[in-house]
């Protein structure tokens, strides 16, 4: 029996945290907010005709992740606007994978999500 091998993503913007030596990829991003500011980053997510999926459990996201149709650095300039407030008050978490972890294809266990501000612009 052969096992299942993860997804890869060949279409992930590549960063740097503040205070690591080892480059991260941006696979996505999570916005936390109240409704109206989530409806206006839904609407530019399709605009934009960035897919994403949304969830109303016990608080309300919008979550952005691949696979990508559109190159990385609109989904980079998309959650950056987010997190700049241009769509609200909304809380951005960007979901990053290290880059030579991802080299295998990309597991959700080895994501860890980080504040806009712990990235390297």
């Amino acid at each position: 029996m052969q096992a299942d091998t993860p997804p890869r993503f060949d279409n992930l913007a590549q960063v740097e945290r503040i205070g690591s030596s080892s480059s991260s990829l941006v696979f996505g991003f999570q916005a936390f907010g109240e409704e109206a500011d989530l409806q206006r980053l839904e609407k530019a997510l399709k605009a934009a005709r960035i897919e994403f999926q949304r969830f109303d459990y016990h608080t309300r996201s919008v979550v952005v992740s691949p696979p990508y149709a559109l190159p990385a650095s609109v989904v980079s300039s998309m959650w950056k606007r987010a997190a700049s407030g241009e769509f609200g008050a909304l809380q951005v978490g960007i979901l990053l994978i290290d880059k030579d972890a991802a080299a295998d294809g990309v597991e959700i266990d080895e994501l860890e999500m980080v504040r806009p501000d712990e990235i390297r612009r």
